[in-house]
């Protein structure tokens, strides 16, 4: 490069190298419509995102038969290659940031369903939190437990799941779900022959990792059924992830297995005044708690399997948090033609929004935050429920 490349083309203020001019506070300059091109900007990177959630969930609509009950294992990667940044922020800070809005996510979206956390680092694979329906002490164990160290194994965090999901009942879907920060594993044995128990026990397995794709976790997911990912940037790396939280459709061969009825029962909420009893889950004295409607032992939390009798304990709400995954909303038409002036669920006004979604069943029309709103979380379309409750009037 000639020295001439290093000058500015201009007058005589750009005759001298770049560094040498004086420092310009080019942000002090912007102009009167900031605040609004931010906003703009931000609208549209929210439109991005959204988008991409929805295209992935169009692409499991067809699936009619879903795993209601799922059984989880949640592999992290702690070793020394968690360390590594990507941007501004280490892979460490990302899984971590993404598996706790995962957790949060999943037993919101699965009420009914179970979560353990299994950490691998050191070769070695160690389990955090056993299963269970509950996302407090997993939260808990995310925070507290960050040391890095060593080298991952795969081989390992498989068979740690696999002992952990031999205790799931036959109705229940298991799966694992590995955050996977390293390009390499270091295992004691045959991966490939713990790949190959997997499959034989219909554990599904899915990766979400970063940098490049690596071929024995391309080939551990291509052969459990599972969906690998790697993440581009952050947000792509979290949307990976909660891609996972909604139940993955059923396989084509579990289609041909005759359906069967699941025993449950609903508890009895109950809060002592006298000397506490103990419960039967932690063997702790308790005041509050659940009195198991078969054997009338007392569990501390919903939803579980009681200790005593191993009937499904919940109540009717979790069923109906279930429920909408068997008849999930339709994915909204983006329409570029003539649309109401106003959102139907927010009233906010359409003409500067950058899209607008159609239901395909009640032809209202919704800005980009209320169709994200209604798949994601409310799992109802308001213009269908007000047109099945009050018709046309």
């Amino acid at each position: 490069m000639d020295d001439d490349d290093l000058f500015l083309p201009g007058g005589d203020e750009d005759d001298v190298y770049s560094w040498e001019k004086e420092y310009q506070r080019s942000w002090e300059a912007l102009p009167d419509d900031t605040q609004q091109q931010i906003s703009e900007l931000a609208r549209k990177e929210f439109h991005k995102r959204a988008s991409r959630r929805l295209l992935f969930q169009s692409s499991h609509q067809s699936g009619i038969r879903r795993g209601m009950t799922r059984y989880l294992v949640l592999v992290l990667d702690l070793s020394s290659n968690a360390l590594l940044k990507e941007g501004r922020h280490t892979r460490q800070e990302i899984a971590a940031r993404s598996a706790h809005t995962f957790v949060s996510d999943y037993h919101d979206q699965n009420p009914i369903s179970h979560l353990a956390l299994v950490f691998t680092r050191d070769a070695v694979a160690q389990r955090l939190t056993d299963l269970s329906g509950t996302s407090h002490k997993h939260i808990a164990a995310l925070k507290n437990d960050k040391v890095v160290a060593g080298e991952p194994s795969l081989q390992n965090s498989l068979l740690t799941a696999r002992k952990i999901l031999a205790g799931a009942p036959w109705f229940g879907v298991k799966e694992v779900l590995v955050l996977y920060s390293s390009l390499n594993t270091r295992d004691p044995g045959d991966v490939f022959a713990t790949i190959e128990q997997m499959r034989e026990e219909k554990i599904r397995v899915s990766v979400v990792g970063f940098g490049a794709e690596v071929f024995i976790l391309k080939r551990l997911c291509d052969a459990t059924g599972g969906i690998y990912g790697v993440g581009t940037d952050a947000q792509h790396y979290h949307d990976l992830v909660l891609a996972h939280s909604p139940p993955p459709p059923a396989p084509k061969e579990e289609y041909e297995k005759p359906t069967a009825l699941i025993r449950m029962g609903f508890p009895r909420v109950v809060h002592e005044t006298g000397t506490p009893s103990l419960c039967a889950c932690h063997m702790e004295p308790r005041r509050a708690g659940m009195i198991c409607p078969q054997c009338h032992s007392k569990c501390c939390e919903i939803p579980t399997e009681c200790p005593v009798c191993g009937l499904v304990l919940l109540s009717s709400t979790h069923l109906a948090r279930s429920y909408h995954h068997l008849f999930p909303v339709p994915i909204f038409s983006d329409i570029s033609g003539p649309h109401p002036d106003d959102c139907f669920s927010c009233l906010r006004s359409l003409s500067r929004e950058l899209g607008h979604y159609q239901c395909p069943q009640c032809c209202e029309v919704f800005c980009i935050e209320c169709d994200a709103f209604i798949h994601e979380k409310l799992h109802n379309c308001p213009g269908c429920e007000i047109e099945a409750n009050y018709g046309n009037d």
